[in-house]
């Protein structure tokens, strides 16, 4: 019936949550409360992303250490020379990470590449398909007018049909 853990003392009576109506439709229903869930959703996305990435990094150059070292000897040349964060990361000199934009201009330069192909190709097949198309037409032609011959008085001509039932024999042995 009741279970050991629920059970209230004698004494005390168990009140009913109160249900608001009002509070629950603007969570409902209320743009606004919306947009501040999805900013805070989005916030707490964003630092997860960043104190990852960061941890992923580990702890770069000391930039006040690269100020201090270089500031006062490039002073006197009018110019302060730059050091790159790849070099404290220990990345190779002149090594340069692909970007988002790098990798999509490769993927949009395959894709290309492959359309490119996939056309050569289609127009190989249509052209091979043309020729074949052409012998057949002019195969079909000659017997036709091998078979429609006639003589001057509108008798057909035999010795075109009989070309043709021999070569069908020959193409058969």
């Amino acid at each position: 019936m009741d279970s050991p853990a629920k059970k209230i003392p004698k004494g005390e009576v168990k009140k009913k949550k109160v249900f608001d109506k009002k509070a629950y439709r603007i969570r409902k229903y209320d743009k606004k409360v919306k947009v501040d869930e999805w900013k805070n959703k989005r916030q707490t996305f964003m630092t997860h992303k960043y104190k990852k990435l960061q941890k992923k990094l580990g702890p770069g150059p000391d930039i006040e250490k690269i100020y201090n070292d270089n500031g006062p000897q490039n002073s006197e040349l009018g110019h302060a020379t730059q050091t790159s964060p790849s070099q404290g990361r220990g990345l190779k000199p002149g090594f340069k990470k692909p970007t988002s934009l790098d990798k999509a201009k490769k993927m949009f330069e395959q894709k290309k590449n492959e359309r490119s192909k996939k056309e050569a190709e289609f127009q190989r097949r249509q052209a091979e398909k043309l020729a074949k198309q052409k012998i057949y037409k002019e195969k079909k032609d000659k017997r036709y007018k091998t078979i429609k011959a006639k003589t001057k008085n509108g008798q057909p001509l035999m010795g075109g049909r009989i070309d043709l039932l021999l070569e069908r024999i020959q193409q058969t042995m």
